[in-house]
This record gives structure tokens, C-alpha cells and sequence, in this order.
């Protein structure tokens, strides 16, 4: 296993660890919804997206009581965007840090311009929120979802042609993270909008 995949793991694990000792309640039993097969047809493998991990996306998913009990799909959608926001806000810090820490001014800049495709990922995620939330956008929401995710992929893309970021796997693999959360929704999204949804409740 590589140092980025143990770096991704690490992550990973910190951030479920963190979900269970905000939320006591939840426990294996929580962790098996009778219709997980929405979950898994989200994170099913694509080869449009790079480094795509099922594993991983099914196990961010189910992580959180919220998701797995969400009533309808677009409540579904909802809960995914808003663990995806906390997410993406902790990474958003986490560099801000290394952009304040760093003396090296080509660093710097490589780190600025991540920041600023994160934070335009960061807004388009919001939006789609509320677009889904208030009107029930699914379209709109789905677009704007693409957006974020094309703006994390531009912030992964800075610090990976930067050769001198001694926390890359850290910084990068934080990043990758938002696909996870991007890429379910919008397949949510396209079930309702294509009524192929399930019409029962999780």
C-alpha cells in the first residue's frame, strides 16, 4: 500500500471515528439500511473519475446516521451535501494554515490557487444545497454539484504539480475527498429527475 493510501485511510478513519463520538447512538445496526442498495448504486465504480474507491465512498456514506436514515432521496441528497460541506470546510482550514505557515513564496502561490478553486467548490456545493432545499432544483443542483467538483479537481491539480509540499498526500487526499460526496449526489439527483428512484423511504 502506498503512502497516499495510508495517508486517504488515516483520513478516513479519523473522520468516521469523529462521527461516532459525536453520535453515540449510532451502531452496527444503524449501519445496515434495509435499502442500502441506493448507497451502493451511488458510489458504483466509474471510470470518469479518477482514483474512484467504492470501498471508501460506501463506508463515508453509511458513516453518517443522517444519510443512511434519510426518508426520501432528495433528503438524501441534502444529508450527503451537508457531511461533503463540513468536510470540504475542515481541508478549506487545514490549507488556509499551510498557506499562513509557509515562508516559501512559490509554495504559497501554488497553495492560494488551490484555495481559490476549493473555495469556488465550497460555494457551488452551497448553492446546490439550497437550490435543492428551497425549490427542489434538481437540475440546477446537479450542475452546480459538476461545478464543485470540477473546482476540486482544479485545487488537486495545483498542489500536485507542486513538488515541495511535504504534507502533498495530506493536502491532496483531503481533497479528493469531495468527489465522495459530489459524485452520489448527483446520481441521486439524475434517479429522481429520471423517476428511476425507489418511491419508498429508506
Amino acid at each position: 500500500m502506498t503512502c497516499s493510501n495510508n495517508v486517504l485511510l488515516l483520513l478516513i478513519a479519523l473522520y468516521i471515528s469523529s462521527v461516532f463520538l459525536l453520535n453515540p447512538q449510532a451502531n452496527a445496526e444503524t449501519l445496515s439500511p434495509s435499502s442500502s442498495d441506493i448507497l451502493e448504486m451511488a458510489c458504483f465504480p466509474t471510470t470518469d473519475i479518477q482514483d474512484w474507491n467504492y470501498t471508501l465512498c460506501l463506508n463515508i456514506l453509511r458513516s453518517s446516521p443522517k444519510v443512511i436514515s434519510a426518508p426520501n432521496g432528495e433528503n438524501l441528497t441534502l444529508e450527503i451535501i451537508d457531511l461533503g460541506l463540513k468536510n470540504a470546510s475542515k481541508i478549506y482550514d487545514y490549507i488556509s494554515k499551510r498557506v499562513n505557515d509557509t515562508q516559501n513564496i512559490d509554495l504559497k502561490s501554488a497553495l492560494n490557487e488551490c484555495l481559490s478553486y476549493y473555495s469556488d467548490a465550497i460555494h457551488s456545493m452551497s448553492i446546490a444545497f439550497g437550490e435543492i432545499q428551497q425549490v427542489g432544483e434538481y437540475y440546477d443542483g446537479r450542475d452546480d454539484l459538476i461545478d464543485s467538483l470540477t473546482g476540486a479537481q482544479e485545487c488537486e491539480s495545483c498542489v500536485s504539480n507542486y513538488n515541495n509540499i511535504t504534507d502533498k498526500p495530506v493536502c491532496s487526499d483531503g481533497i479528493k475527498l469531495l468527489k465522495y460526496f459530489s459524485v452520489p449526489t448527483i446520481r441521486i439527483l439524475e434517479m429522481l429527475m429520471s423517476h428511476t428512484y425507489p418511491p419508498s423511504s429508506l
